[in-house]
């Protein structure tokens, strides 16, 4: 599941070792490791978030403003999630579950969107007039 820009793939690995080290300490209920993680996820999200964002715009993307609010919404998302647990529930089953969903998803729809566009525009910017004639 990988889009072919480091700036996007090498962060998204990163969330998916997030996503591991969450549910180990879900599967042992371990629930001081749980917030910890949770904590280190969410800085990480609010330093990935804008800099994929950045490479998008780069790009000119169509659908920027849809993933924008996406990452504000999974971020939202997850700071409830936090709050939650620090006031005692038990939330981390249902963290790692909606993350791996998320993850998932973006990467797959999202994620693959942009790189589907930008590889269409560079077929584009390569198949000019002069390859169609000559080859």
């Amino acid at each position: 599941m990988e889009t072919g820009f480091s700036a996007i793939d090498g962060p998204n690995r990163v969330v998916a070792e997030y996503l591991a080290e969450l549910e180990r300490a879900s599967l042992f209920d371990e629930r001081d490791s749980t917030l910890e993680i949770l904590d280190r996820l969410v800085a990480h999200l609010e330093t990935q978030f804008p800099q994929e964002e950045a490479v998008m715009r780069e790009h000119s993307y169509l659908l920027l403003e849809q993933h924008i609010r996406s990452h504000n919404s999974f971020l939202r998302q997850l700071k409830r999630y936090q709050e939650r647990h620090q006031l005692g529930e038990n939330v981390s089953r249902r963290i790692t579950y909606d993350l791996k969903i998320w993850l998932t998803n973006h990467i797959k729809l999202q994620d693959g969107n942009f790189s589907e566009m930008v590889g269409a525009k560079k077929k584009r910017k390569s198949g000019g007039w002069w390859r169609r004639l000559f080859g």
